[in-house]
């Protein structure tokens, strides 16, 4: 339990650093093209970060919930064999496999708005791709997701939920 709270605690420090980006690339107007090229790259950092932070986020809740995030050393193994030998602790399942999960269990929050940041995280960490300026709906369906889930599975992180429910006006 101590590993997942600590796993909720930095995402939502990730989330929060995020959405502290994009407020300051909205906020700030630069005048000067290398003050532009610093607010491009604030503004990927806060996908990245805001992204990040969720999948910590989820993944943490899906460890309270029982579920292995981690992935299997290999595919085939005998019947006998013990879990421990069979799991990779130093890979995790990917951002779309946990997405797929929480998409068919809470089907009433809005997951594509994660999704579409999930690729533009790819995006710009696989490609260093510029993202677009109308991306605004797809943080605030991710942070409409995360008081969801946070309301579905009583998890009590007030001054956070408040946080980002504040922030939606401000992003």
């Amino acid at each position: 339990m101590e590993r997942t709270n600590e796993m909720l605690k930095l995402g939502e420090a990730f989330v929060n650093e995020g959405i502290k980006r994009l407020k300051e690339y909205k906020i700030e107007r630069p005048n000067f093209i290398y003050d532009r090229h610093k607010m491009i790259i604030k503004k990927r950092f806060a996908v990245v970060e805001f992204i990040n932070g969720l999948e910590l986020i989820l993944k943490a809740i899906m460890i309270r919930k029982g579920y292995n995030i981690y992935l299997l050393k290999r595919k085939l193994f005998k019947k006998n064999e013990k879990m421990s030998n069979m799991v990779n602790p130093k890979r995790t399942i990917d951002l779309l496999d946990v997405i797929e999960f929480f998409r068919k269990n809470y089907r009433d929050l809005p997951f594509n708005g994660v999704d579409e940041l999930r690729e533009i995280r790819n995006q710009i960490v696989h490609k260093g791709t510029e993202i677009g300026t109308k991306k605004r709906e797809y943080f605030i369906d991710s942070i409409n997701c995360i008081i969801g889930i946070y309301n579905q599975e009583d998890i009590k992180h007030r001054k956070f939920l408040r946080k980002i429910e504040e922030s939606k006006d401000l992003i």
